[in-house]
This record gives C-alpha cells, sequence and structure tokens, in this order.
C-alpha cells in the first residue's frame, strides 16, 4: 500500500517498494523510495529520505537530508536537518540537533539544543542553546539554558545551570558560580559515613586533601606508645 506523500502538486513520486507514509508540505519525502511508515509536515520534510523508516519530521526542511536513519522525531523548523544516517534522536526546538549527520540516541528539547553536534551519541540537551557547541563524544547532559554551551568535545559530562568548560570530561558541574550563593542538599545532615573530610576551592570544586605522607620519611606505627595518651 503506497499512501499520498505530499499534496503539492509538484512533488514527484519516487517511491518503489515503500508503503504507509505520509506526506503533508510541498516536497515533503520527495525523494523517498523504499522507505515505510514515515511521516512528514512541512516543506520539504524528510526531503532525502531514501530507505529509512519509522521516521516523524514536522515542520520546514526537518529531517530534510536523512537517507537512511531510522526512528527519528523531529518537531520545529530545521530540527535534525542535516541527519543522514543517525537513528533513534529526538529533536524537538527550532535547529534543534541541526548539525547531526551519524549521531544516534540524542535528545535535545529546546531551541538551537545540540545545534553542533554532528557524531556524538547518546547527549541529552534541555534548554535553549544547551549543549549548543559541542560536536562529538557521547552520555553528556545538559539542563538548562545554555548548560553545557562551552563544551566543545567530552564524555560523561553533567551541566545543571553551568556552561562547562570547552573539553570537560567526567565532570558534573551544578550552577554557577557568583550566581548560586549557598546549597542545600537533603539527606547527608545526620547521616554517618566513614572516608575522607571534603574540601573546596574557592571555584566550588570539591575534593579531599592529599595526604602529606609523601613528603615525610621513615613513618612508623606507635604500637603501645600512644597507651598512656589515650
Amino acid at each position: 500500500m503506497l499512501c499520498v506523500r505530499s499534496i503539492s502538486t509538484l512533488t514527484f513520486n519516487l517511491s518503489t517498494t515503500g508503503g504507509y507514509n505520509t506526506g503533508v508540505g510541498r516536497s515533503a519525502l520527495e525523494q523517498n523510495t523504499s522507505g515505510f511508515a514515515n511521516t512528514a509536515n512541512g516543506y520539504q520534510a524528510l526531503y532525502g529520505n531514501l530507505n529509512a523508516g519509522n521516521n516523524t519530521a514536522n515542520g520546514y526542511q526537518a529531517l530534510y537530508a536523512n537517507t537512511s536513519g531510522s526512528a527519528n522525531t523531529a518537531n520545529g523548523a530545521n530540527a535534525l536537518s542535516a541527519n543522514i544516517t543517525g537513528a533513534g534522536n529526538t529533536a524537538n526546538g527550532c535547529t534543534a540537533l541541526y548539525t547531526n549527520s551519524t549521531g544516534a540516541y540524542n535528545t535535545a528539547n529546546g531551541y538551537a539544543s545540540l545545534y553542533r553536534n554532528s557524531t556524538g551519541s547518546q547527549n541529552t540537551a534541555d534548554g535553549a542553546y544547551a549543549l549548543y557547541a559541542y560536536n562529538n563524544g557521547f552520555n553528556n547532559i545538559g539542563l538548562g539554558y545554555e548548560a553545557g554551551v562551552s563544551l566543545l568535545s567530552g564524555s560523561n559530562n553533567i551541566f545543571i545551570g553551568n556552561i562547562g568548560g570547552y573539553y570537560d570530561n567526567g565532570i558534573i558541574r551544578l550552577g554557577t558560580q557568583g550566581t548560586q550563593t549557598n546549597t542545600f542538599i537533603a539527606g547527608i545532615y545526620g547521616t554517618a559515613v566513614s572516608g575522607s573530610s571534603v574540601q573546596v576551592d574557592s571555584a566550588g570544586r570539591l575534593g579531599v586533601a592529599p595526604s602529606s605522607q609523601r613528603f615525610k620519611q621513615d613513618i612508623q606505627d606507635m604500637g603501645d606508645a600512644s597507651d598512656a595518651l589515650l
């Protein structure tokens, strides 16, 4: 069963074996040949799709360049516009995941979120310009307006209300120094744990003080010598 792919009288039907597709808008799904179960709404939405299936594109040139990437959802003008083979991506917002070509399983919610991502996968950006400049890597999270906007490459980072660093890798950044002036975290006070004392530097970085043992010599256990003191 071949469904109507576009309401435009200027759209050519190239579909040969594809079916269950819906195209509404001039040149929507125009190049499709064998792709199944795609939905395109808007001018040139899913324009270049050839054989990919289960894609949904709503908006001007949404998923425009997609050829074989499947199971993508793009809502907004130019959302996932450059995607070619990337699969399982979700872009909600104008130009969200705009440059993505082969990256997979990314989620971008907000205007220009994950805008420059090309090959990075498994990233989540929620907020306008979140992870905007990021290009490659995986498993980064940016929550909030411009969260992680400075990150160019790196993996396994979490940015909440923080623009991040250019090449952060495995970093958690919460809030912005000088903007947030107090921190409240439930579940810590009154909870006994063993370990090292935590210290904070002027940048708000948490850590433990390094041991001075490396500067000393002939360190020995006191044994029973401290009994009198105890």
